[in-house]
């Protein structure tokens, strides 16, 4: 089966409840490099799961 219909895509209020960070703090760290690039889908922006729960394993993995 294709990837892209394994994944699941999440929007900024689903990144928000996965993370407790707020959408700001997201924005910026997209804006920085830090967090994962989303895209766009008409006028909803969106990100990929894996990318998002691999760079929250990233980050638990730097705080020890």
């Amino acid at each position: 089966m294709d990837e892209i219909n394994n994944e699941r895509w999440l929007m900024y209020k689903d990144i928000t409840a996965l993370t407790t960070f707020n959408r700001n703090q997201i924005y910026k760290w997209v804006n920085e490099g830090v967090f994962p690039k989303p895209f766009k889908f008409g006028r909803k922006t969106l990100f990929k799961e894996s990318e998002v729960r691999a760079w929250m394993d990233e980050r638990a993995k730097e705080a020890g």
